[in-house]
């Protein structure tokens, strides 16, 4: 025997653990990704038997580079063609196509065209059984009938330049096709998010009982971080909530007008989920003796919007139960909060047993860790992460804050693993705890919105722009609640706030004057534009005061504007009161010396100024 292995060595090998037929597809589309193809097909050939429908073949077709005659014979082979570790390709050890192919079906064909030439071969395992050879068969200058077919009458692709041919597949987790599509495009999607993302255009085309006209279906980006505008998966969740519940379970609170904002004809016009910026690292650096690694990690939550006011029953929900399969997964799909990304393909996702997967809360947010290989020794990454070779799992297991090594000095591979776990485990300890803290604010801040109302305008054009919920229900909890106003009271506010407030249509300040005084606030914050010199202005009306937050001061311009657009409400909160118990004081001082209140107010206000552009310069 010349071989180290006998024939029935394939036979075996067909029990590779894949976990499931996608995993062994993506293989396929991995060295298509890796050629530079920007279009890839995969043409899913069917016959109906009965009421059963049995699918004959799964051909992968795709516009890269091809595949050289010379190297048309090794790409068969275990371990011939595997990348070197610095090239940034998505393969690595040169088993994806022999072994992902024979784990799905017995016989296989890869042709490739080069100088307008096609050359094949063609694996037979039966045919190897039967001679009881591993010898692999000689590349062909002619294409089988079947393969003619395909590149001929069926693709769409202009110039195809590589042809992996699926052979009646005995070991697929799938008989129809449009079982195939279900599973194959939330998982491909997850997968090939930044590709897809990008520039690579992924197709499944089901073609039925000879049918040259296929059922063609898109593979759209499934990003688990929700932070990818335009053509998503993850839109389709919160049209589906839309349409269960157009008017939801609080008058208030409706999800065609809340979650409508998000979504466009299955595109995402605006991200659901936004960045915790300060566990949001280009660069984590990871130093495990003496030499840097470097991690990019993503942390996001949902926004307040996608949380919780679109939805009372969350767990009911379509987007509420989509975020549940995110975290917990299922049959076909893999679940988990936490992604592991290399050269920009997801590996592996997971919980990691770092928080507790049965708290409703925890399903709105995600962690992405991402490392590239782009160095002469950068296969450390990957002996550190323990990449498998199906690139499905890693060894990523978290480690316990007590047994952190970070001082600790080894060649031992296994020290090394656990050394620069434990830097990751930390980050993401700390990532989790600042999203649940995060979301309950916003919990807390939605809550309030149901209590007291909060003032928005009943037609369209912009609201008046007062605090934030949680500002308003402290006051009213501090102050109480006022009188309501009379009609000539709330016509006189009406016209005392439009002065301040031009781009704000009447009716919407007429209606936030009725919501101010149906709640009975006593202090009112309200943004607007005024002289630039001041931070705030302090007004009374009935019983009531005003405080003027100024947007043209710097420190609206940099500092509270950019917490309003970042969601940081919660923050923001705490300065909106902070000026609202200065505006109450500046009233009670008025009456005793109404000159020099208004100059400490101004110089305060000069003061302020001149320190943030001290700041601004530093």
């Amino acid at each position: 025997m010349s071989s180290i292995v006998g024939p029935k060595f394939l036979e075996r090998l067909r029990s590779s653990d894949f976990k499931n037929s996608a995993y062994a597809i993506a293989e396929i589309v991995d060295n298509s990704i890796d050629a530079g193809a920007d279009k890839v097909e995969i043409l899913i050939d069917t016959v109906t038997a009965g009421r059963s429908e049995i699918i004959q073949s799964i051909t992968f077709i795709d516009n890269g580079s091809g595949i050289s005659h010379d190297l048309l014979k090794k790409v068969v082979v275990f371990s011939e063609t595997g990348h070197n570790p610095g090239e940034g390709k998505t393969g690595r050890f040169g088993m994806g196509l022999p072994n992902s192919s024979l784990s799905q079906c017995k016989k296989f064909i890869v042709a490739s065209e080069q100088s307008d030439n096609w050359r094949q071969i063609k694996i037979d395992l039966r045919d190897m059984l039967d001679k009881g050879t591993l010898d692999v068969p000689d590349v062909s200058d002619s294409l089988d009938d079947s393969l003619k077919r395909i590149l001929n009458e069926l693709t769409r692709i202009k110039q195809p330049k590589t042809c992996v041919h699926w052979v009646l597949p005995d070991k697929l987790d799938f008989t129809r096709g449009d079982t195939a599509v279900k599973r194959l495009e939330p998982m491909l999607g997850r997968i090939y998010r930044k590709a897809l993302v990008g520039n690579l255009d992924l197709e499944i085309i089901i073609f039925k009982d000879g049918n040259s006209v296929g059922e063609r279906h898109t593979v759209r980006p499934y990003d688990p971080l929700f932070l990818s505008l335009g053509d998503s998966q993850g839109a389709d969740c919160i049209e589906k909530t839309i349409s269960k519940s157009p008017h939801g379970d609080h008058p208030s609170k409706n999800p065609s007008d809340i979650l409508g904002a998000f979504v466009s004809k299955g595109k995402l016009i605006k991200t659901p989920f936004r960045e915790v910026e300060e566990y949001c690292h280009d660069n984590l650096g990871v130093t495990v003796q003496g030499k840097v690694y470097n991690f990019k990690v993503t942390t996001s939550v949902a926004k307040k919007d996608i949380q919780k006011p679109a939805m009372e029953r969350p767990g009911k929900e379509p987007l509420g139960a989509e975020m549940r399969k995110k975290m917990l997964g299922s049959a076909n799909f893999p679940g988990g909060n936490i992604s592991f990304v290399r050269n920009g393909r997801e590996i592996e996702s997971g919980n990691y047993s770092l928080f507790n997967v049965s708290q409703e809360t925890q399903r709105w947010w995600s962690i992405e860790v991402s490392y590239n290989t782009h160095g002469d020794d950068d296969n450390i990454y990957d002996e550190l992460m323990g990449l498998s070779h199906t690139k499905q799992s890693i060894k990523f297991k978290a480690v316990p804050e007590d047994e952190y090594q970070s001082d600790f000095e080894s060649d031992n591979l296994l020290v090394k693993r656990q050394v620069l776990f434990s830097y990751i485990t930390k980050d993401l300890t700390s990532a989790i705890k600042r999203c649940n803290k995060i979301l309950r604010d916003q919990a807390k801040e939605y809550k309030a919105e149901l209590e007291v109302g909060f003032p928005d305008g009943p037609v369209d054009g912009p609201s008046v722009p007062t605090g934030t919920p949680t500002t308003t229900a402290v006051l009213i909890d501090a102050l109480g609640r006022g009188a309501e106003l009379t009609k000539d009271q709330k016509l006189e506010l009406s016209k005392k706030l439009s002065k301040h407030l031009a781009a704000v249509p009447i009716e919407n300040i007429t209606y936030a004057v009725e919501k101010f005084s149906e709640i009975g606030i006593k202090n009112i914050p309200i943004y607007c534009s005024l002289d630039k010199g001041k931070l705030f202005e302090a007004q009374r009306f009935q019983g009531r005061h005003l405080t003027l937050i100024n947007t043209n001061h710097s420190f609206y311009l940099k500092i509270i504007e950019p917490l309003k657009e970042k969601g940081e409400d919660s923050i923001t909160a705490s300065v909106e009161l902070l000026l609202s118990a200065l505006s109450r004081e500046e009233m009670n001082g008025l009456e005793s010396d109404e000159a020099v209140i208004e100059s400490y107010v101004n110089r305060t206000s000069q003061s302020l100024t001149d320190l943030l552009r001290q700041q601004e310069s530093r």
